[in-house]
């Protein structure tokens, strides 16, 4: 079986990544949260929570002993030397997640939907880099309504990652979310029908001369 054609999703918080994921899933993609595979990583290992509880106290976790992610995600976030220690700490399980469901896809098309593909440096392992940007102030309006983090907040997890400039020059693509929702579905329809199906029709033709 031929490797699936990888696609690396990324943005800041509140860019509409999912968005984004959603329509690529509703043409046929599969996707792969990379909060799920974070979330995972965190907490089926003893030992990064022994590592986390050794740097932060019991103050990120719950009285029954479980991970308290928005404690963490506060207290990571308030210092980029605790973002970036977080960040190499849990990166090999995140990876090793994902490795694995790029071995056992069956589908044309398997994306990975991740805030820090480039801060992973992984980006060289898929066939198409998509960014999804939009301005600041859409960004913070975003969620802000949504009621999930505070206008702090979001502007510390934002201020952790790389520049969106630096993201720019390092994507293949870039989808820019200030417009209407039916825009972006726009936008995604047309980056599917240039750059992703002639490469599934390219990989199955690929596929079956192989198989004659």
């Amino acid at each position: 079986m031929m490797q699936p054609f990888l696609i690396g999703l990324t943005g800041e918080i509140g860019v509409g990544k999912s968005t984004v994921a959603r329509a690529l899933a509703e043409l046929g993609a599969e996707i792969v949260v990379g909060d799920e595979l974070g979330r995972s990583a965190l907490e089926e290992s003893l030992a990064i929570l022994t590592r986390i509880r050794e740097r932060f106290g019991g103050e990120v976790f719950a009285t029954d002993g479980s991970l308290n992610r928005r404690a963490l995600g506060k207290r990571v976030f308030s210092a980029a030397e605790d973002a970036r220690w977080l960040t190499e700490l849990t990166f090999p399980g995140i990876h090793a997640l994902w490795r694995e469901q790029v071995s056992r896809s069956r589908t044309d098309v398997l994306v990975l939907d991740a805030a820090l593909i480039f801060e992973w440096g992984i980006e060289r392992e898929f066939d198409l880099i998509v960014l999804v940007s939009a301005d600041s102030e859409s960004v913070l309006h975003r969620i802000e309504r949504s009621g999930r983090l505070s206008r702090q907040e979001i502007q510390s997890r934002v201020a952790a990652q790389l520049s969106a400039d630096v993201k720019r020059q390092k994507a293949d693509i870039v989808l820019t979310n200030n417009g209407t929702f039916a825009e972006l579905q726009h936008s995604v329809r047309e980056l599917w029908q240039a750059r992703i199906e002639p490469e599934i029709q390219r990989r199955r033709k690929q596929r079956d001369d192989t198989l004659r």
